[in-house]
């Protein structure tokens, strides 16, 4: 794994104090540093979770934050299971309290776990227990849509707290086809790619045959489109997809397909060939990094 560094401005914004905070704390020998050849100081997540040890009672973080860090680095949660963590997660969900779940998501990755391995261990087994709480009826539709809500809210907030990544690879659309959880696993690729360095254009959910025929319209051979689904929640719904598809391929376009959340996929779209098909967050990632720079800035 590739060492995680902060910049000054990136660890003020995470611990919401001033810049000269951050200086003074080095200077003073209480929080280590390392510098570039041009004297700029850096971070290591490991001297910021020291730091945040032995004095976080100085620092304005959130005191459940900073334990969760250490929770996490150190497996002092070892007695708390994942699959109670899961349950727990979608008990807060369903509560519409997003404060635990963006706890969760940003102590791993200031543990240094990936962002794509957070997603895979964490949100995706939230993500699913959901909805098989929602097929067995012990979720609710309103605790449903506030279980969305408050994800989508939390993932936000995750996006917010992740240091910057400049957009080098290239371009991507992000679309989904329904409007189920896979509207938090089209925020959850978006966050992934961009992360990655990707500039994402994230469409939401595509359904009438005008946004199909217009997307269509606007394709250029080079266009990569990642639909998050094989799911249609009608007839008419899997057509426009399957129209898309053949748009974008036509044009000389590729094509990558989701449905990490799993359930009843498409038949017709299981069996074609033409898909990269994505089964996790951790694949996506390793995908799209090996691909070269696919294209930046063009005009449309």
């Amino acid at each position: 794994m590739v060492e995680l560094l902060y910049t000054t401005a990136e660890l003020s914004a995470m611990m919401h104090v001033g810049i000269s905070s951050i200086k003074r704390w080095t200077d003073e020998g209480k929080l280590r540093c390392i510098r570039t050849p041009g004297g700029h100081r850096k971070f290591r997540a490991a001297d910021v979770h020291d730091f945040i040890a032995q004095f976080h009672y100085s620092v304005p973080v959130p005191k459940d934050v900073a334990e969760a860090v250490l929770d996490v680095r150190f497996r002092r949660d070892a007695e708390l299971t994942a699959n109670d963590i899961v349950r727990s997660s979608v008990e807060h969900a369903v509560r519409n309290e997003h404060r635990f779940i963006e706890k969760q998501l940003v102590a791993r990755y200031a543990a240094g776990d990936s962002v794509a391995s957070i997603f895979d261990s964490y949100l995706l087994p939230v993500l699913k227990e959901i909805e098989k709480g929602r097929s067995e009826k012990s979720v609710s539709t309103v605790e449903y849509q506030l279980a969305k809500n408050t994800l989508l809210h939390a993932l936000i907030f995750f996006a917010d707290t992740l240091p910057r990544t400049a957009a080098g690879m290239g371009e991507l659309y992000c679309l989904t086809a329904n409007e189920r959880l896979n509207e938090i696993e089209l925020k959850a690729v978006e966050i992934l790619l961009e992360h990655t360095g990707y500039r994402v254009y994230n469409l939401g959910t595509v359904l009438t045959q005008n946004d199909v025929n217009d997307l269509v319209a606007q394709c250029k051979p080079e266009d990569v489109f990642v639909v998050v689904s094989l799911r249609f929640d009608s007839f008419e719904a899997g057509q426009q997809f399957h129209d898309l598809v053949r748009g974008v391929l036509g044009y000389g376009g590729s094509v990558c397909v989701s449905d990490m959340t799993g359930g009843s996929a498409d038949p017709e779209t299981e069996q074609d060939d033409q898909f990269t098909r994505i089964r996790t967050f951790g694949h996506a990632q390793r995908h799209f990094q090996s691909l070269p720079v696919l294209h930046t800035n063009h005009q449309r």
